[in-house]
């Protein structure tokens, strides 16, 4: 498959204000970025390299960009966002009118960025096809730290994924080095993490590397037996029970804190300190559902037990919690999955990329493979957005969900009850400030929804901060 050169993003700022535009931002919309300290040098590198995307300050050494924003716009037809103080409200509203896609104010972190360079990249890109990990989410580059302070040492190294697991976030870097660390290890391992974060493949992991790998890796999923078809999985004699089958290799006990406590001190003899290595010859790996204080607090986890188990702990972060990642798993998920059902893997335009990395996944990576897996048995050979759930789109678009029952497509409006009563001017404000937060900021994406010109609304926004 050929590779897809990544969207080039020119930035103009001050050399001090340079480190609030770090490249991993912009590589998270798949986004490459030159940088200027001067006008002269911005048009001339507008002029060389024609990019997709313009990201400037309305003001530069006392200077309005305003004008050369509309010049840019004239000659290039690039995206173009501009940076703003809260101040500047009546210039950003003529930055909007003067053709910019988009207005960020200053604070804003890391991800508002990246939300605003992909939406902005968005409608230019549409026709574009990502079929390379790394064009579309190559390694995150840190911003640019201050000279007197040294970036940690496991934001610098790079470390691969062991043993089929993916991720380059610093949560993850951390997890995988500390696979590495324990590898020698006999003790028992915790795991836990919300539903689908992949704790039984991560446990599998440990395993293979391990000096047990060479051993058996049995599972018994606690969720899925009762009482009684949980102590015959476990511990039936002979080559039947788990513990048996585990010997000289690990035994995984999943979603332990679903399995009802009085069957859970079945397991103390076998990963207390004291407990007999020749007896059993098993290393155990446990995985909960819960932090282990929530399982603690809930009655789901005996305190005995876990002061057994909490000797070496991975806590898996949320997808949505793992910075960078996402890209990298839909398009290796992508590929495993396309494997398995024995098609080409297809592409994904833009549309559907800008869907798929902006939905928060709370199913975590269980949700994310049952979703792609349903897109691959019916899309073609390139992924669009109207091959992708319902419920994806509309939470892209509005960030709200759909009346359960109603044949209408209209996304629900929660909370409406509270506005009876008020001003028509209370209300109106209200509406108008809900639909700027469902649209993560973005008050030129909250125009389009409520279909009035950005200016419209800065100049409202203006008025509730200056009454007259």
């Amino acid at each position: 498959m050929g590779r897809v050169p990544l969207a080039l993003a020119l930035v103009l700022s001050t050399p001090e204000s340079a480190m609030f535009f770090g490249e991993e931002a912009f590589a998270r919309a798949g986004c490459r970025v030159v940088r200027a300290h001067s006008l002269d040098e911005a048009q001339s590198k507008c002029i060389e390299h024609k990019p997709e995307l313009v990201v400037l300050p309305l003001r530069l050494s006392n200077q309005s960009l305003i004008p050369y924003l509309g010049q840019c716009k004239a000659q290039h037809a690039p995206g173009i966002v501009v940076i703003a103080e809260n101040e500047e409200i009546n210039d950003a509203a003529e930055a909007m009118r003067a053709g910019a896609d988009d207005c960020l104010f200053h604070p804003f972190s890391s991800a508002r960025l990246t939300r605003t360079v992909r939406a902005a990249l968005n409608p230019r890109l549409s026709d574009r096809v990502f079929d390379v990990t790394e064009d579309l989410m190559p390694d995150p580059v840190p911003a640019r730290a201050p000279a007197t302070v040294a970036a940690p040492p496991e934001a610098q190294a790079t470390v691969t994924p062991p043993h089929g697991l993916i991720g380059n976030s610093p949560d993850m870097r951390r997890l995988f080095r500390k696979i590495e660390a324990v590898a020698k290890a006999c003790d028992p391992v915790l795991i836990h993490g919300e539903v689908g974060t992949g704790k039984t493949r991560f446990a599998q992991a440990i395993h293979a590397g391990s000096h047990r790998a060479e051993g058996p890796c049995i599972t018994v999923n606690c969720s899925a037996l009762d009482g009684g078809q949980f102590v015959e999985a476990m511990f039936a004699r002979g080559s039947t029970g788990a513990l048996n089958r585990a010997k000289g290799g690990t035994l995984i006990v999943d979603r332990l804190d679903e399995l009802d406590r009085g069957l859970q001190g079945r397991l103390l003899p076998i990963v207390s300190r004291d407990a007999d290595e020749r007896t059993h010859d098993v290393r155990v790996i446990v995985t909960l559902t819960r932090s282990p204080t929530q399982a603690l607090a809930e009655n789901r986890l005996r305190e005995d037990l876990l002061y057994s188990l909490n000797v070496i702990t991975f806590p898996l972060p949320p997808l949505r919690q793992r910075e960078g990642d996402l890209g990298r798993v839909l398009m290796a998920k992508i590929d495993e999955i396309s494997g398995e059902l024995g098609r080409t893997p297809p592409r994904v335009d833009g549309e559907a990329m800008a869907v798929l990395s902006t939905y928060p996944w709370p199913g975590n990576l269980s949700e994310l493979v049952s979703t792609l897996r349903g897109v691959l048995l019916t899309a073609g050979d390139v992924i669009g957005r109207r091959d992708l759930p319902q419920e994806l789109i509309w939470h892209h678009v509005g960030n709200t969900r759909r009346v359960p029952g109603r044949a209408s497509d209209v996304p629900a409006i929660n909370g409406l009850g509270s506005l009876v009563g008020k001003r028509l001017a209370d209300v109106e404000r209200a509406v108008i400030e809900a639909t700027i937060a469902a649209e993560g900021g973005s008050v030129p994406r909250a125009a389009k929804v409520l279909d009035v010109s950005p200016s419209t609304i800065y100049r409202k926004r203006e008025s509730w901060t200056n009454p007259t």
